[in-house]
Formats: C-alpha cells, structure tokens, sequence
C-alpha cells in the first residue's frame, strides 16, 4: 500500500508539473508572437513612416505588453525565471527609438534578441522535463517556434526591401541568413517529426 501511494503521488508531482510546464511555454509562445507583429510594424514603419502604421504600432505595443504581463504573472506564480529577461527592461527605451524614427539596425536587434530569450526559454523548460513523450512534443513545438521565428525575419527583410525596391546594405546578406536558418530548422524537423 505505501509503494502504491508513493507512486501516485510521484504520479500527481509529475502530472501538475506538466501543467506547470505547457502553461508556461503557451505564455512564452504567446509572447513571442506579440513581439513577431510588434517587430513587422516597427520595421514597416521606420521604412515608409504613416500615420496608419502608428495606430496599428500603438495597438499592437497594448497586446504586446498584455502578453507580458501575463507571462511574468505566470513566471512569478511559479517561481520559474526566464535567463537574460532583464533585457526586457530596454522595451520602452527601443520604443523611444522607433518613435524618434531612429534607423532600423538601432531597433531591430533588440526584437531578435529577446526573441531568442523566450526561445531559450522554450528550450530550458524542455530540457528539464522528465516526461519522455511531453519532452518530444516540446522539441517540436520549439522547432515550430523557431521556423515561424525564420519566416517572420524573412518577410521583414523582404518586406523592407520591397518598399526600398531594393536589398540595401546587409539587408541581403540578413535575408539570406533567416532563409538558412528556416531551411536547417526545417530539416530537422522533418527528422524528429
């Protein structure tokens, strides 16, 4: 009988601490897509200003920071931390940036940055998971996370050099890049998939 509640009780930990895990990597994901639409409109904006785009940032930046408060709400909740978060506390100052029409390369590294944090993120809850089963369904949805990261990348630097009629700078060499990217994360997927 003692066995067989010890079990069921290393049965519940694990149960709830699957929960714990797949809520806080639904918030992350959440977050991650906030900041996807929050970077494509930044870099619209900042290629081709209009007033149009400034609502559309202003509504956007509202979903963005609701989307970061409830992951931090969760992270507290469950006492977890995300490694390098603090480099959220420069969002404000990044959005100073974009509104004083400062240069994409100012802004943008920023949106790569704390995207790669939540990613990394993603990737730490996967790796402390005991669950074998949940723990290759984490690698895939991170995989998914990262292709939709590629793509989202891919069409901001096409997009910029739509409007631009042309791929200026290392703008190509930043296309060429993501496009790596999505393609190697691609494969892999297809592997573990």
């Amino acid at each position: 009988l003692q066995i067989n509640i010890r079990q069921e009780l290393a049965n519940k930990n694990t149960a709830q601490q699957v929960i714990l895990d797949v809520r806080a990597i639904e918030e992350i994901s959440k977050v991650v897509h906030e900041f996807q639409k929050e970077r494509a409109l930044t870099l619209s904006f900042l290629s081709g200003a209009t007033s149009d785009r400034k609502k559309e940032i202003i509504d956007q930046r509202e979903n963005t920071d609701k989307a970061v408060f409830s992951l931090e709400k969760v992270y507290k909740e469950q006492h977890r931390m995300i490694v390098h978060y603090d480099l959220m506390d420069s969002l404000n100052f990044i959005r100073a940036k974009v509104n004083a029409f400062r240069p994409v390369e100012e802004v943008d590294p920023f949106y790569r940055d704390i995207k790669s944090v939540l990613l990394d993120g993603v990737s730490d809850i996967l790796r402390t998971s005991k669950n074998l089963t949940l723990k290759n369904h984490f690698e895939e949805h991170l995989f998914l996370l990262y292709s939709k990261e590629f793509l989202a990348q891919i069409r901001s630097e096409l997009a910029i050099a739509l409007a631009a009629r042309a791929f200026g700078g290392t703008s190509y060499g930043i296309f060429a890049s993501g496009k790596g990217k999505h393609d190697v994360n691609l494969a892999k997927f297809k592997k573990i998939a």
